[in-house]
């Protein structure tokens, strides 16, 4: 299992997502809560979004439930103000 990471401006981790492989439901992990609002979406391979939520930046954690999509890999990108950051994750069944 790896754990993508999302590297802040000097290279710590901003984000972990996990567990990846999946069979659908992630965790991100926001390792430095700014407070500012949160846009996480995912695309599947054809550039098609699956995914538009929105979520507090002070969390430290949240879910995301992709348990409806189909096996595959998925781009995420979490949007934190200007700062955008992607990574591939999988889902299995």
């Amino acid at each position: 299992m790896s754990l993508p990471d999302f590297p802040g401006p000097s290279g710590q981790k901003k984000f972990l997502v996990y567990p990846n492989p999946s069979a659908g439901d992630f965790v991100i992990k926001h390792t430095n809560p700014s407070g500012s609002e949160l846009k996480i979406q995912v695309f599947d391979l054809t550039g098609r979004m699956v995914l538009n939520d929105e979520q507090s930046g002070s969390r430290e954690s949240f879910k995301i439930r992709m348990t409806s999509s189909v096996p595959g890999m998925y781009i995420i990108r979490i949007i934190e103000g200007k700062a955008v950051y992607t990574a591939k994750i999988t889902i299995t069944k």
